[in-house]
């Protein structure tokens, strides 16, 4: 199944989904409703391929969202 375009295999390390993680939204039906513009601007992850450096999000994946 896929979410937001992102295929199950690739769940684990897409930007997108490790943002949401950090920023606590683990339900995708009940907390990712209750985003808004601002809290997805806001988004921040971990990338596992810069040594675990907080990023933001990429405008790419925030339209997305």
């Amino acid at each position: 199944m896929d979410k937001l375009e992102i295929s199950r295999a690739n769940v684990h390390t897409h930007p997108i989904s490790l943002a949401l993680q950090k920023a606590a939204i683990l339900r995708w039906n009940g907390d990712f409703i209750c985003l808004t513009a601002d809290a997805i601007d806001k988004l921040t992850y971990n990338d596992p391929t810069a040594g675990g450096v907080e990023t933001d999000l990429q405008m790419a994946c925030k339209l997305q969202l």
